[in-house]
């Protein structure tokens, strides 16, 4: 298929949730032996995988869902060999929330790898700028907030250089709000179990409402 966008990766895409668009990127790394004279004699690529990434927009005021009984796209799990390693949600007064899941390829089997839930992104579908891990305070709104659930990837690397076996670790949750103040400066705060990481910046001028910024963490406990 040559226009639109018809590949998912995740299988995450269901008649509330449409595919926006894809991209499937090999990474490779390359030793060479250098002659005398500083010229590359010889290459070999090693250590290579697929990055893959799917872009989706919700199409329903319904919750969004990552992880619940017969659903599972918690990350650490592997699909159609490649596993999650980031899930990013981003909403806006004019539309409704963005997901971006992205990950690598993977050698190994679902079992063998680490799981840890974003519960924290599963927000309302709703055309709205819905706070992620903030409430603003009186006076102060919420125009638009972005979050984003990641892991690190712990790879072992065969006696070639390629991957024989990999995990995730690091599970944690960063989310940026933006603020205007309506009727007060603008500020929020961040939400039980969530640690402010920078901010509540502020910016005023003498043309409009002023605005800022405040960004929050939590890290994530593995599943068991």
């Amino acid at each position: 298929m040559s226009f639109g966008a018809d590949t998912d990766f995740w299988s995450f895409a269901d008649t509330n949730i449409i595919v926006q668009g894809s991209t499937q990127s090999p990474v490779k790394s390359e030793a060479q032996a250098v002659d005398s004279v500083g010229d590359a004699t010889n290459a070999t690529m090693y250590d290579c995988y697929t990055e893959v990434s799917v872009t989706y927009r919700s199409c329903s005021d319904t919750a969004l869902v990552f992880y619940d009984a017969g659903i599972d796209f918690r990350l650490g799990k592997v699909i159609s060999s490649n596993v999650i390693t980031s899930i990013a949600v981003s909403t806006e007064p004019t539309g409704r929330p963005e997901i971006v899941i992205s990950g690598r390829s993977c050698p190994v089997g679902d079992t063998a790898v680490t799981k840890y839930a974003p519960s924290d992104l599963e927000i309302a579908g709703t055309r709205k700028a819905t706070p992620i891990g903030v409430t603003a305070d009186t006076g102060s709104k919420v125009t638009g907030a972005s979050g984003t659930a990641s892991v690190d990837v712990a790879v072992v690397l065969s006696n070639v250089g390629q991957t024989s076996c990999l995990d995730v670790y690091g599970g944690r949750v960063e989310a940026s709000n933006d603020i205007v103040g309506a009727t007060a400066d603008p500020s929020a705060a961040a939400d039980t179990g969530w640690t402010i990481g920078g901010g509540p910046s502020e910016d005023k001028e003498n043309t409009g409402y002023g605005t800022g910024s405040i960004s929050v963490f939590k890290n994530l406990t593995k599943d068991t």
